[in-house]
């Protein structure tokens, strides 16, 4: 590659993220300034990554259009479609890639339940999805925000092939999973994850889906 550009609001914790690479040449840490400044340190890019946050997904497509780079997100906000969508005959008319939603979960999740539900006639989908944080302190194991967000939002369901009208309480619907060890058996409950709003739209086999 030519040149990674890592841009971070504060440049030492950004450091901590890289120590492994962080002595290979052509990795840069710049700190994080307006729109307008990020886009002239992006100048020329052939990919803009947005690993901070979802308020940044149209922004920096926009960036992104604007640049002709190809973009990657990790989710989407809590709502019931896909906001990057809306870009989707922009980025084809410039032959411009946007991968949103290509994090472990959702990401993984979509691609695990497209290989497993290849082929059917239909699918009823379950995704269980297991964390486990053991800490004496208030701790986020990622974007605080989001996850509070992520907490409140109520759930979309899709079921017989439709998304209800009526969305589900966040935290409703406890249902045990018996994971693999060190996890074991934990009990789950339905929050507003991305693949519900996404895997039904591409999917076209998938009679209902839950995440929990």
């Amino acid at each position: 590659f030519g040149e990674i550009i890592c841009i971070d609001k504060n440049p030492k914790r950004a450091m901590t993220f890289i120590e492994d690479i962080k002595g290979e040449k052509g990795i840069k840490i710049v700190k994080a300034g307006n729109l307008e400044k990020i886009e002239r340190k992006l100048a020329g890019a052939s990919l803009i990554i947005n690993a901070a946050t979802y308020n940044l997904n149209i922004p920096l497509m926009n960036m992104a259009l604007k640049i002709k780079a190809h973009y990657l997100d990790l989710g989407s906000r809590n709502n019931c479609r896909a906001e990057q969508l809306k870009l989707n005959s922009s980025f084809v008319k410039k032959g411009l890639r946007a991968l949103i939603n290509f994090g472990l979960a959702p990401g993984l999740t979509n691609i695990l339940a497209r290989e497993l539900t290849e082929g059917a006639d239909w699918a009823d989908v379950k995704i269980f999805v297991a964390e486990d944080t053991k800490t004496n302190q208030i701790f986020c194991p990622w974007n605080a925000f989001l996850a509070l967000d992520e907490a409140l939002s109520p759930v979309p369901v899709f079921e017989n092939w439709k998304y209800r009208r009526q969305m589900a309480k966040p935290f409703s619907q406890p249902e045990k999973h018996n994971f693999p060890l060190p996890i074991g058996k934990i009990t789950c409950y339905l929050l507003n994850e991305n693949e519900i709003t996404t895997i039904p739209r591409t999917l076209k086999n998938i009679r209902s889906l839950s995440v929990k």
